[in-house]
Formats: structure tokens, sequence, C-alpha cells
């Protein structure tokens, strides 16, 4: 009898136990590489000059390539490198953008892997770490399933649940339930529930592997923190990830339960106002977090980290205390003036 080739599956859930790389060349099949990275890190102060992004939102982890078991339904492909069109605004008559002051002090230590915080508005990178290091985003990625399902659905769209998930994390979906497409968001984004995820996949008209590929068509279009602040503009997509506590119900008000944010920096620190977390065994703990204070806004993604929340809250404090917010001239030998 013929030998039968053994076909290999890897669970990349919230229980996953590996995670897989892929090899970079031109002309090359991609090949997964199943090792740790063992690129030499860097930490990179902020230039005295503001650095202004031409190409992506986010420089950083411009190689990133994730293979996720997704839903259940087989391996969605999301090269989330980052990189995407310009959104400096640098040719407008006048800018508002971060500058470090000149009594800065030293950046704290962060334990993540690759990390970045840059100013929304006009892209400029505040301080990063390891550009080009390809890790996992974890659970990040149901921002991507947020994004697909609010361009797909109404958020009072009635759901059935077709089945019971028992792996990764999960919110405790009855098969057979019924519940709002806006209830399933709250689910999968407050508690990060792979149920809810599961079944919004399933409502697509056309299946999950539709689904999926509008998750991969919107990832290869965006990076993640592109993707972030996309989400961050959708209202309902920002109340749902800005709250600590909620209890859904099902549609016919039988079934409740209660969610608890994972992101415990909501109302510890001011300004937070979401975005995900992720983690695994394998990616470690990721986060990716939107911060406001006196009207600038930042974004933060911690990769890889050993702890973070502290390095998210370390990242966003020393971002706020050691730059400040400036109106720079369209006109460069102008001096910038001080925002007022």
């Amino acid at each position: 009898m013929p030998r039968t080739k053994k076909r290999t599956f890897y669970r990349l859930g919230v229980e996953e136990r590996r995670w897989l790389k892929f090899s970079r060349g031109q002309g090359k099949k991609e090949q997964p590489v199943i090792e740790e990275n063992k690129r030499d890190q860097k930490t990179s102060r902020p230039e005295r000059r503001p650095r202004f992004l031409t190409f992506a939102l986010v420089g950083i982890f411009s190689g990133l390539i994730v293979v996720l078991l997704l839903l259940g339904f087989g391996f969605a492909r999301y090269r989330l490198s980052l990189s995407g069109p310009s959104i400096s605004t640098y040719n407008q008559s006048s800018i508002i953008v971060p500058q470090l002051k000149p009594q800065a002090l030293e950046l704290p230590e962060i334990t993540a892997k690759s990390f970045i915080a840059l100013d929304k508005t006009s892209g400029v990178v505040l301080a990063s770490r390891n550009e080009n290091t390809r890790l996992l985003p974890a659970s990040i990625t149901k921002v991507v399933t947020a994004l697909v399902a609010l361009d797909m659905f109404k958020l009072n769209d009635v759901v059935t649940v077709n089945e019971i998930v028992t792996t990764g994390q999960r919110v405790g979906l009855l098969k057979g339930e019924k519940m709002s497409v806006e209830n399933l968001l709250y689910a999968m984004l407050v508690e990060s529930g792979n149920d809810a995820a599961y079944a919004l996949a399933d409502f697509d008209p056309l299946g999950r592997a539709h689904f999926i590929q509008q998750m991969n068509e919107k990832v290869s279009k965006l990076g993640l923190a592109q993707l972030g602040i996309i989400a961050m503009s959708n209202p309902s997509f920002a109340r749902i990830v800005g709250t600590q506590q909620s209890v859904i119900f099902s549609a016919d008000q039988k079934v409740e339960h209660r969610l608890t944010n994972i992101n415990q920096l909501l109302g510890k620190i001011p300004g937070i106002r979401g975005i995900k977390t992720g983690y695994t065994e394998a990616a470690g703990e990721n986060l990716v977090t939107d911060v406001i204070r006196d009207n600038n806004e930042i974004i933060t993604v911690v990769l890889s980290s050993k702890d973070r929340f502290g390095d998210t809250e370390k990242l966003v404090n020393w971002a706020y205390v050691n730059f400040e917010w400036v109106q720079l001239q369209a006109n460069r030998d102008q001096e910038p003036k001080h925002k007022p």
C-alpha cells in the first residue's frame, strides 16, 4: 500500500505549544521553522528630531507573518507586517508633533522582545525595539475578527451558536443559544472568548472560509497598529474595548454571561481607552493600547512580553513625561511653536 503522508496541524489558540516562523527571501517558498528568534534585541531611544513614517504607521515588526489555526477551520495566514500607506500629515500647513524634551530621561527597562510607542496623529515614533522581529500576536487578531464582523453585520443581528467550543479562552456560549452580534463582540473583545469568534465567523452566509478570507484581505492592506487605530475610530468598537465589566444576555433574555475585561490597565492609569490583549505560551504576553492625555493620543504595542501591563504602563508614562507636543510649520526653516 502506498504510504500516506501525515498531515500535521498546529493548534495556535490560547493553549498553543508551538509557534511558527517563516524564513524570508525573494523567490523562495516560505518554510515553517519551529524555533525561537535569537536576533539580538536593541532598545532604540527616540531621536531628538521627530521621525516621520513614510511607508507605514508602524515600522516595527515589518516582517511579521502569522500562521493561525483560526476558528477551527484551518490555517489562515496573516502577513501582519505593520506596513501600509503613509499617514504622515507633514504636508499640511502645520501639524502638532511630539518632540523629545532636552532633559528627557532614559527609557525604563521593558521586558517585551518587541515594542513601539507612536503618536497617533503624526505617526512620529516615540520609542521602539526590534523593528524586524517576527512574533505572534495571539488574540490581538480578534481585532481583525471584530472589524470584519462590523463590516458584514448589523449590531442587532441575531446569531445562533452552532457548536460548543472547548478550546482556549471562552465565555461559555451554549449550542443553539441566540445572541446579538453586539453581545458577541462584547464576549470576544472584553473577555477574549473564542466561542464568540466562532459564532461570528459562522454567521457569514458564505461560510467560515469566506470570513477568514475577508480577515486576510484586511490584514494584507493594513498593519497591526493601523488596524488598532481604525478599530478605535469605530464608536461601537471603542465603547466595547473600554468596558471593564458587563453582563450580556441571550436574545430571549434567558441566559446571561458576566464578563470581566482582561485588560488590567482599564481604570488603572489615566487615559487608557483599550484596545486588546493577547497571550499564548508560545507568543508570550501581548498588548495593544490606545491612550489619550491632554488631547494627545498615542498607540503602544508590546509583543512577547513577560509583563505586558507593566511594560505598557512604563512606556505610556515615560512618553507623556518626556515628550512635549508642539506645532510644527510646513516650512521646515520655521521654528516650531508650542501647542496652545
